[in-house]
């Protein structure tokens, strides 16, 4: 097997890899990667690549060394960084040499860079039916990682929107159908973004945080993923006034709730949240998407995880959409 590094290949060929391997995801794209290195101040290097067999594309490993407080690790915004995307048309016993090869390989890494620490997590929307067998468990265990996973929700919008409006909790619909006589909706993807319209965005993601939370220039890429056919942006209006948006992103047949924002200055009749969201469930599934994210899902406290009780409520108020918790599985590994 060979190592092709990210900076020798380009992010096009990047991109061809990352269609040809049915575990990858968002997550992995070039245009990603290019949206990590401006939004983690701690980011030092990029060191991702691609694992070749011949021809075949094998894995795509996303690998970046942070610098915290001086000292090196591996992970993403002092975070988990996204494990290997790996091709499942190989045998179970070829995956299991193939991540030992990886392994072996972010070992040397670790030594190269005197790493001190390594964090990953797995990506529902690689196994969002739980049908590939290496990504059912947290695999890190094998390579000595301590177990810190958590849970994130799925909605299946294979179903009609009947069966997913039956599956919102009672509240949930009661709200949805008051927000669909006082709201408006506009939806934008790459037919129709302007940057006239994504900066209606970008303007009430500032006032709602009430400051700039992070570099312009990832709000610059965000424009692009839409641009690309990676992202969406719905938009919800109350009279003649913007009032709310969700930026969703999109890969393949999954989708995942990245960023929303409420405009804090107008008071509305009612909440809109149910309602934009549920229109947005309802264009994903009319664009193709199957599977769509809506985030961590935190019942209590855990060893590593303690939730607020805003954290927990968010939760709750997920759940309400319908669809299921899905395993979300990450591992930690330290060294002297």
């Amino acid at each position: 097997m060979e190592i092709l590094k990210y900076e020798d290949i380009g992010e096009e060929r990047w991109d061809i890899y990352c269609n040809s391997i049915s575990t990858a995801t968002f997550n992995h794209i070039s245009s990603r990667i290019k949206y990590d290195m401006e939004y983690s101040p701690y980011i030092k290097e990029n060191l991702s690549f691609i694992v070749i067999e011949g021809k075949i594309p094998m894995a795509i490993v996303i690998l970046y060394i942070e610098e915290i407080t001086k000292i090196f690790q591996i992970s993403f915004n002092n975070s988990h960084s996204v494990i290997p995307a790996m091709n499942t048309d190989i045998t179970y016993r070829k995956q299991e040499k193939l991540l030992k090869f990886i392994f072996e390989y972010v070992d040397k890494i670790v030594i190269e860079y005197k790493c001190k620490k390594l964090l990953f997590k797995f990506d529902p929307l690689s196994n969002p039916e739980a049908k590939y067998k290496m990504l059912n468990f947290n695999y890190l265990l094998m390579f000595k990682f301590i177990d810190n996973s958590i849970l994130s929700r799925l909605i299946d919008l294979r179903e009609s929107e009947s069966i997913l409006l039956r599956n919102m909790r009672k509240g949930h619909k009661s709200a949805v159908k008051q927000g669909m006589k006082n709201f408006s909706f506009e939806f934008y993807n790459k037919e129709n973004i302007s940057k006239g319209i994504f900066d209606i965005y970008r303007v009430m993601h500032h006032k709602a945080a009430g400051r700039v939370t992070r570099p312009l220039v990832t709000f610059k890429i965000m424009n692009e993923w839409i641009n690309h056919n990676h992202a969406v942006l719905v938009l919800g209006k109350y009279k003649e006034d913007y009032v709310a948006s969700v930026l969703i992103t999109t890969y393949k047949n999954g989708a995942y709730y990245a960023s929303g924002a409420e405009e804090p200055n107008i008071d509305l009749p009612e909440p809109i949240g149910h309602s934009l969201m549920w229109k947005s469930m309802c264009f994903l599934k009319a664009s193709g998407i199957e599977f769509f994210e809506t985030g961590w899902q935190q019942y209590g406290d855990l060893p590593y995880d303690k939730p607020s009780e805003k954290d927990l409520n968010i939760s709750l108020y997920k759940r309400g959409f319908g669809g299921y918790t899905a395993p979300l599985f990450r591992g930690e590994k330290c060294f002297p």
